[in-house]
């Protein structure tokens, strides 16, 4: 009875839900897809996805709904299974009253399958592909050219299936006007932006953990990360394209679509850049007289494990609906 009851409060607050089903952001989603039952669709999968996961239900669902709301600009879906995109929660700080608290905060995610269909979307691409390449396979590779040779091996090291011995990802793009390139990015090369771009991921690197989905996933991650890099250089950029890029791996807030224009406010919660400023920072715990080597637990600074993200002094400010806008803000 007692879970029962748990479950039907979390239900009462499940804001998400009322904002997906109300008729104004209906019709809005509605605007963008194409007709009410493709957003009524579209819409009880984020409530779906949303339900699914205990720390989206705790954010801010302006937030999440601004995710949703360029995840259908951009015509992917949120549900998991499909690997087109995804609403992801990360963990941000706040020090308040001298004592750090944790918060999550919804990330917009682009999975492989969506860059891919989104290029093939363009009308610029014809084809393209992204696949692992071992060591033994990799005959040659012209850093100036960009050119690669590889072979099959029967028997190799791709049947033993041995992630360690994967020499690099390679993504192939053919354009409809006969352009043709390959981006080939050794491990080393990967595993190089994943640190400086996955404040996460730096932290299990250093701390022997696997957190991050580069430790829990690392193909995946490679693989969306060359061909992202291989669009980004080598395919024009369409409306969407440029959102895609814009959009992924970021916390959403005030987007919205205005005479088929996107606008929105994007923050990288997991890039690995600080943004604020040492001195600042400096100023900051001096103001509020916080010493790392403190013993008193309220004054002390989380460790990496509690904080993966950049510190704030202030929350996302998250403005109210605008009715009377009506492609909707979030």
């Amino acid at each position: 009875m007692e879970d029962k009851q748990i479950v039907k409060k979390e239900e009462e607050k499940f804001a998400v839900r009322d904002m997906a089903t109300d008729p104004v952001n209906v019709n809005r989603f509605a605007e963008i897809l194409g007709g009410k039952e493709k957003a009524n669709q579209f819409l009880a999968n984020v409530i779906t996805a949303v339900r699914s996961n205990a720390s989206l239900m705790k954010c801010e669902p302006n937030s999440v709904m601004a995710c949703a709301m360029t995840a259908a600009a951009l015509n992917l879906d949120v549900v998991p299974g499909l690997g087109f995109a995804a609403i992801v929660p990360y963990n941000k700080n706040k020090l308040i009253d001298k004592k750090w608290v944790s918060y999550p905060v919804p990330q917009f995610q682009i999975m492989k399958n969506g860059f891919v269909q989104l290029a093939m979307r363009s009308g610029q691409v014809k084809t393209i592909n992204v696949t692992d390449i071992y060591k033994d396979e990799l005959v040659s590779y012209d850093r100036l050219s960009g050119e690669i040779k590889i072979k099959e091996v029967p028997n190799g090291q791709r049947e033993k299936g041995n992630e360690a011995d994967i020499a690099g990802y390679a993504c192939f793009v053919r354009l409809t006007n006969g352009f043709e390139k390959t981006e080939f990015w050794t491990i080393e090369k990967i595993k190089k932006h994943a640190l400086r771009y996955s404040q996460a991921y730096q932290y299990d690197v250093n701390n022997n953990k696997t957190s991050s989905p580069w430790s829990t996933n690392f193909p995946a991650m490679a693989e969306k990360t060359v061909i992202k890099a291989t669009i980004s250089k080598w395919v024009p950029m369409s409306t969407q394209m440029l959102l895609a890029q814009q959009a992924d791996q970021s916390s959403i807030r005030n987007f919205a679509v205005n005479n088929g224009k996107y606008e929105g406010d994007f923050e990288y919660v997991d890039n690995g850049k600080d943004p604020v400023p040492t001195e600042e920072k400096k100023s900051f715990k001096e103001k509020f007289g916080i010493n790392n080597t403190s013993t008193k637990e309220e004054d002390k600074v989380p460790n990496a494990e509690q904080n993966k993200n950049p510190v704030e002094e202030e929350d996302f400010p998250f403005p109210p609906m605008d009715e009377s806008n009506s492609e909707g803000l979030f």
